[in-house]
Parts: C-alpha cells; sequence; structure tokens
C-alpha cells in the first residue's frame, strides 16, 4: 500500500510542477523549448569553455583551473527567437557579463560558436531541430514566395 501511495504522490507532484512549468515560464510560442528546459551544452574553444543551459543559466569556464564566470541568466525571448541572458558576473572595469543565443537549424542541438564582440558581452550560436521551419510539402510560402528549407549536419 505504502508503495503505491508513494508512487502516487510522486507523480501528482511531477505533474503539479509540469503545469506549474506550461503556465509560468516562457518555453518559445509554440512551447518548442519544452523538452530542451535547463538541458545544458558546452564548447571548448581552447582558453575557455562555455555552457549553455537552455533557459536557465550561462557560464564560463576557463580550462586551466575551472574558474566559472556566470555569463547571466535566462530573462527573454530576443528578435528572431533568440535567448537572452542577463545580469551575469559584474566585469572588472567593464559590465555584468550576458550572452544572446541565436539559433539555426540542423539535425543536431549543439552549441558551435561563442565570440565576444563587446567586452564581456557575448554571442553565441547553436543549432538543433526546434530552429527549422515546419515546411509545408517540403517548401514553405514566406512573403508570398515558396522557400526551401533544409537541415544541416554538423
Amino acid at each position: 500500500f505504502w508503495d503505491i501511495q508513494n508512487v502516487k504522490t510522486r507523480l501528482t507532484n511531477e505533474v503539479s510542477n509540469l503545469r506549474e512549468l506550461l503556465e509560468e515560464k516562457d518555453l518559445g510560442p509554440h512551447d518548442e523549448f519544452l523538452s530542451l528546459y535547463k538541458q545544458c551544452y558546452s564548447l571548448d574553444t581552447g582558453e575557455y569553455t562555455y555552457e549553455v543551459c537552455l533557459l536557465d543559466r550561462a557560464a564560463q569556464i576557463e580550462n586551466k583551473n575551472n574558474a566559472r564566470q556566470n555569463l547571466g541568466t535566462f530573462t527573454e525571448f530576443g528578435q528572431n527567437r533568440e535567448l537572452n541572458y542577463r545580469n551575469g558576473a559584474k566585469c572588472w572595469n567593464g559590465p555584468e557579463r550576458s550572452i544572446t543565443v541565436a539559433f539555426e537549424c540542423a539535425g543536431v542541438v549543439e552549441l558551435v560558436e561563442v565570440k565576444e564582440p563587446e567586452k564581456c558581452e557575448y554571442r553565441a550560436v547553436m543549432t538543433g531541430p526546434f530552429a527549422c521551419q515546419l515546411p509545408v510539402s517540403g517548401s514553405e510560402v514566406v512573403d508570398g514566395e515558396a522557400e526551401e528549407h533544409t537541415v544541416k549536419e554538423h
């Protein structure tokens, strides 16, 4: 009896947590980020490893000593469904760190690029099928013209 009661309680809690997540968290226009929520992806660039946890947090990890710098927490969707992470660790003599993550259509979810175009302001590119437009019979009408979509393999 207690085993069944424990399973029922656990499942009730899981349903409640999912309901709360769907109602309170922005998971994209069609909840396309639900299955990726808090999933983390890393990219080693030599001196640093960058880690982006979708709709959660981002960090820069120094490879020689594992020192972590907070690049921010997810705050909002930006233009073209970019993810904006803000309020990261303050840079010495500069702004708080932040990162914007853009997406490209591909069959695999990966963090493929991170750059620092401005001091402590990072831009990243991730790939994944969630970034692909859903085609209509192999093409999609955009501004009155058919546009072909292909999935890049990385």
